[in-house]
């Protein structure tokens, strides 16, 4: 029961890590300022400043962003204060997915020491399969009203008003609409490859066990 529940945590968890890696997240970034900024010179800015963004969330207090009160060329300090929260939760779930993965990797060695590969059967089905449901859930949700959806998920770790910026604003250029649309469905994508990878395991496992049973 555990190590299912450990897996069908991890999934999510790692297929996000997924997205916010700088390789992922820097080629998701360039193609959302693609569809969005036309002069180049402009693009590789907004580019610097998105990327400069996402370090100081993973607690680089050093990354080189421009601060100041007009919202339109500079970081205001509703916007820092926004990512400040944004760090929160990045960091928070970092350090959530070391410790379910030590976590998991002890329970497995362990459980498999003492039943052998029969005992992973039911983990990776069922905690593949809880998170896949989920992923299709997202994925729809996303289809329909990606907006409804976005609100929803800033609304379960930010307070009101506090992420809302003006569309022309800075922050909002370097991160345009598009970017998150596009994370979204990366993660979607990541998570329904990374349940498709635990169930088929389990069902390896079941396989193998049951040819051993029978010779």
């Amino acid at each position: 029961m555990v190590i299912t529940l450990l897996v069908a945590v991890y999934i999510p968890l790692a297929a996000l890590m997924v997205v916010t890696s700088a390789p992922v997240s820097t080629a998701l970034m360039d193609d959302a300022l693609k569809q969005t900024t036309q002069d180049g010179a402009d693009r590789e800015y907004l580019l610097e400043v998105a990327t400069a963004v996402r370090e100081f969330s993973f607690g680089d207090d050093a990354a080189a962003m421009p601060t100041g009160e007009d919202y339109r060329s500079s970081l205001t300090s509703d916007a820092i204060t926004h990512l400040l929260d944004v760090r929160v939760v990045f960091l928070t779930v970092e350090y959530v997915s070391i410790g379910v993965l030590l976590a998991l990797i002890l329970l497995l060695t362990l459980a498999v020491r003492r039943y052998r590969v029969k005992i992973l059967v039911l983990p990776l089905i069922v905690g593949g399969g809880v998170p896949l449901a989920c992923a299709l859930v997202l994925g729809v949700a996303i289809a329909i009203d990606f907006a409804a959806f976005f609100a929803w998920m800033h609304s379960l770790f930010f307070a009101d008003g506090t992420w809302v910026f003006p569309a022309d604003s800075l922050l909002i250029r370097a991160l345009p609409t598009g970017f998150w649309l596009s994370s979204a469905t990366v993660w979607a994508v990541c998570m329904v490859l990374l349940c498709g990878i635990s169930i088929a395991a389990g069902v390896f496992f079941r396989w193998r066990q049951a040819r051993l049973e029978k010779s």
